[in-house]
Order: C-alpha cells, then structure tokens, then sequence
C-alpha cells in the first residue's frame, strides 16, 4: 500500500496514477543539471532532484506517446522552461516565476495535461490556459504555483474535473471551441 498516514498517499519520485477519478501525473524533486543524467535509484526511493529516467517514465506513465494519453493533475516542483513565454517583459509574474526547468519544458511538448500545480514559489501566480501536447491531441491547460505555507493566500481550493475535451486544437472548429474552454478555465481557477 502506499497510504503515508489515513487519507495520504505518496505518490512516489515520478509516474501517473488514478486518484479518486483522476489521472494524478507527478514528478518529484527539482532539475540539478549535475544530477539530472544520473540513473534513478532501482527501489524508487526519493531524492531531492529528479534524473532523466524519472522524466521519461512520467512520460510514459501519463501516455504522452498515445493518442489517447494524458493526465488531469500533474504535479512537479519545478515550472517548466517556457512557461512564461506568453508574458509581457513588464508583467510582475516574470519575477516571480524564476528558473524553469528545461528537462520539464521539453517534456511538457508530449505530456498532455489539465491542470499543472508547482510546488515551487514564494507567492502564488497562475499563468493563461496555454496548450501542451503535441499534434492534434493537444490539450489547454492552466499552470498555478502555490505559494508556500504562510505566505498570503497560501491554502487556496480548486475544483478539477476529469479531462473530457476532445477537440482537435489545430483545426478551425477545435480552435473555437478551445477558446471556449479557456474561458471556463480561467473562470474557474482566477487568481
């Protein structure tokens, strides 16, 4: 079992999982360019960075290689590089955001998820529904780093729904139906 204490599961250094209805994707630890080519220990035990072993299989946990894969949760420490790329030179988010991972934007090309949470920031910022995936699989998604504990608006709720969108986000029709669906998600997880 992998219950860490009544109602807490580890979910362990990287993979993706179903929870309460949910395909939870994770990757623990933070990129160490020093570490990141090093293997990932044989009994899964945690580690403070993340290796490219433990990026490649949350690639093909989540089905990042399958038409049909994806996740609706993904959780990571770090942001991935890239991120940003849709903010203006002035927007205040930019500081906050810091070093993004490049391992973690290059995977986030193929990851296809809903909702991505980072674990990572002295005060909270959320990004624009943004698209990852690759192809016409693609998904939108919302980044949101959670400020640390004790910091303003730190305990924060969201409400997450299983992914159900299929459009194809490359074709006219999926495009606009895309804008639709980024402005249910903005509205539901505002800053």
């Amino acid at each position: 079992s992998r219950l860490a204490a009544k109602n807490v599961r580890w979910l362990g250094r990287s993979g993706c999982e179903e929870v309460a209805g949910l395909r939870i994707g994770f990757l623990g630890g933070t990129y160490d360019e020093a570490s990141y080519e090093n293997e990932a220990p044989d009994d899964m035990s945690d580690a403070p960075y993340y290796t490219c072993d433990d990026v490649e299989q949350l690639a093909i946990d989540t089905g990042a290689y399958r038409n049909d894969g994806g996740c609706d949760v993904l959780l990571t420490s770090d942001a991935p590089r890239g991120c940003d790329a849709t903010l203006s030179a002035e927007d205040p988010r930019r500081a906050q955001i810091g070093t993004c991972s490049k391992p973690l934007g290059e995977a986030m090309r193929s990851i296809k998820t809903s909702y991505h949470f980072v674990a990572a920031a002295d005060e909270g910022w959320s990004l624009e529904p943004y698209r990852c995936g690759v192809g016409g699989h693609r998904r939108l998604t919302r980044l949101h780093a959670l400020p640390a504990c004790g910091k303003k608006r730190w305990l924060r709720a969201f409400t997450v729904e299983p992914f159900s969108f299929q459009e194809d986000l490359d074709t006219e029709e999926g495009a606009r139906a895309a804008s639709v669906r980024a402005g249910e998600l903005r509205a539901a997880t505002a800053n």
